[in-house]
């Protein structure tokens, strides 16, 4: 999949560049973190509402927690990454659902920051083989 060797090619880039900056390499970068909202688009037919809280340390590691209309509550665990100029680029996480109406499961989610920053495309692919799309917007 190319996300995930564009992911880790970041990933290594930006490992490899850190020895060689007086800061960290995400000090200056930091998505903003907070509320997310938006809607997916889903294999099985759903459509569902989604809302995501994410902090995006500078270290880049990315943790937070949210709620979507059908499945319930999830935390969340995963990384963020820079381009060649700087910016945000990529984020890479997993929602883990326990206590829902379907029971426990994870999503694998991959998104790509929009050039606004604001604003993730993202796609998924849960361990109960449902994949789909949406996009998240900082929200209020």
């Amino acid at each position: 999949m190319a996300f995930d060797s564009e992911f880790k090619e970041e990933l290594r880039n930006l490992s490899e560049n850190e020895v060689h900056l007086p800061f960290g390499p995400f000090d200056l970068v930091t998505p903003t973190s907070g509320w997310y909202q938006g809607m997916t688009s889903e294999s099985d037919g759903a459509a569902q509402s989604v809302r995501t809280n994410v902090q995006f340390n500078s270290d880049g590691t990315l943790t937070g927690h949210g709620e979507d209309a059908d499945d319930g509550k999830y935390t969340l665990t995963g990384k963020w990454t820079t381009d060649e100029q700087g910016r945000p680029s990529k984020a890479k996480w997993t929602e883990n659902y326990k206590n829902g109406p379907f029971g426990r499961f994870k999503v694998t989610v991959r998104a790509t920051f929009l050039d606004d920053e604001r604003e993730m495309e993202c796609s998924f692919t849960s361990s109960e083989d449902v994949t789909g799309s949406f996009n998240l917007r900082v929200s209020h």
